[in-house]
């Protein structure tokens, strides 16, 4: 289906802008995205990936499409991509027509194809928004920055205290240090691509509590008009509470729309332990400093200390290492009390390692 219809002027590869919004901890991203979503200024495709090139038209129209298609946001959404590869892919072309074939083009052309899908008003377009996940992909917001020299940056943040006893609560795999340098490197690294004046942070907390001011800021941050859309999280313009497949997103169980101060919660305050606790205002007091979130004295009390599933991390590792046959009695060794010391002292051994490749391969990504 491809309208003949000139392709306006504010979407031409060298007039349209691009946003990225992203996060430095768990801290409602998600949701503060699909808040943009319904904005007639904005086309939000909800796309991880900048494109790092084609060998052909076809195979560029194909992975854009994918990476619409197959965004974190329909792993974790009720519904799926509404549209096809056959309805998507003659508008892609079209635009590929127009303004030549290079990772540019191509990124803006499947944001062309989708609003026209969706039937936005084309006139009004002015910026691309895209959820780059760059913890895990922080090559492709450094590919966009070169095509779009202007580019700017909305990152959300949480305290990190409540964002670091979400993620224990949430992935008993993953221990208190491995999450300790998230925040503070990925700043860091962001900082190091954006200037200053390109980037606006917006605290979890005041995304719930205080929106009203923060929806403003937004405005001028972006220079887009204040609209009613940006009081409810749509998904391609339906409502969207932060439902996943089988679960809700949100660590207190509740669903909503819109902003709702009932997302901000103290339960770090009873769930960290006082070592914990210490542990994380020690190593990101000046992170906690600069975002004003202040230091705080646990009294004495008893709390439940979060335990690793040791017993998943041993599986992880004996599936890559171990014969499948030998895994069982490896497993009933590995569990006696003496013995499991070795098993887990492994398995601290293997995460530090982990951890400490990702944040060298991070500063070797954004120095080099």
């Amino acid at each position: 289906m491809i309208v003949a219809n000139a392709i306006p002027e504010n979407l031409r590869p060298d007039r349209v802008s691009l946003v990225a919004i992203d996060f430095l901890n768990r801290s409602s991203s998600l949701f503060f995205n699909c808040l943009l979503d319904g904005h007639p200024q904005i086309i939000h495709g909800f796309a991880q990936n900048y494109p790092a090139g084609a060998s052909s038209r076809q195979e560029a129209a194909r992975a854009a499409f994918e990476n619409l298609a197959s965004s974190m946001i329909w792993h974790y959404s009720p519904r799926d991509f509404p549209f096809s590869f056959r309805e998507f892919e003659p508008l892609f072309n079209q635009y590929a027509d127009e303004f030549g074939f290079s990772q540019k083009s191509a990124f803006v052309a499947a944001h062309y194809a989708l609003a026209k899908l969706l039937g936005k008003d084309l006139k009004k377009i002015k910026w691309i928004a895209y959820h780059p996940h760059g913890h895990s992909n922080i090559g492709s917001v450094m590919r966009a920055k070169r095509d779009f020299p202007n580019q700017k940056l909305i990152l959300t943040v949480r305290d990190p205290r409540a964002a670091i006893w979400g993620n224990l609560r949430a992935d008993k795999k993953v221990p208190l240090y491995e999450l300790l340098p998230q925040a503070p490197a990925y700043w860091w690294a962001y900082k190091r691509i954006f200037a200053r004046n390109e980037i606006r942070v917006v605290r979890h907390e005041d995304i719930h509590t205080n929106y009203p001011r923060e929806r403003v800021a937004l405005t001028e941050f972006l220079q887009i008009h204040d609209e009613a859309s940006l009081d409810q999280a749509t998904l391609f313009g339906k409502p969207w509470d932060g439902s996943a497949k089988n679960a809700v997103l949100s660590n207190t169980g509740r669903k909503s729309s819109r902003p709702d101060p009932a997302f901000v919660t103290d339960d770090w305050k009873q769930g960290l332990s006082r070592f914990d606790l210490f542990l994380i205002q020690a190593a990101l007091a000046g992170f906690m400093r600069e975002f004003g979130y202040l230091p705080y004295s646990k009294p004495d009390g008893k709390c439940k200390q979060v335990e690793l599933d040791y017993g998943a991390l041993w599986n992880e590792f004996t599936a890559k290492t171990v014969p499948a046959s030998l895994r069982p009695a490896l497993g009933g060794v590995a569990s006696t009390p003496f013995i499991s010391v070795v098993p887990k002292t492994i398995i601290h051994a293997m995460i530090a390692a982990r951890t400490a490749r990702n944040y060298l391969a991070l500063y070797s990504a954004v120095t080099s």
